[in-house]
């Protein structure tokens, strides 16, 4: 993840799973070049990839036809990182969008 200063830290700076995931950080989205419809899956307590960090990614999308959010909740048991507990649910909400 980027220092405050904006520069990627040194590799043994970053702790080993944080590593694998790097490549897919916001600061390598290229975001600004979708130019499609985009269904924005989020889980409410989602440690992987955090609702704020999804927020980020919303707020990135401005060349996006359109962006479609939908929040996952406890109550769904999908709250978690790919929906998990409930990926009916999740498969579900992409199939209605993709019919849509």
């Amino acid at each position: 993840f980027p220092t405050a200063g904006g520069a990627e830290p040194a590799a043994a700076a970053v702790p080993p799973p944080c590593r694998a995931v790097r490549p897919v950080s916001y600061t390598h989205l290229a975001s600004e070049r979708i130019t499609q419809d985009v269904l924005v899956l989020i889980g409410e307590h989602d440690r992987f990839q955090p609702p704020q960090l999804a927020r980020a990614q919303i707020a990135a999308l401005t060349n996006a036809r359109s962006v479609t959010t939908r929040i996952f909740t406890t109550a769904e048991h999908a709250d978690q990182h790919c929906q998990l507990g409930n990926l009916s649910l999740a498969v579900q909400v992409l199939l209605d969008w993709l019919e849509g």
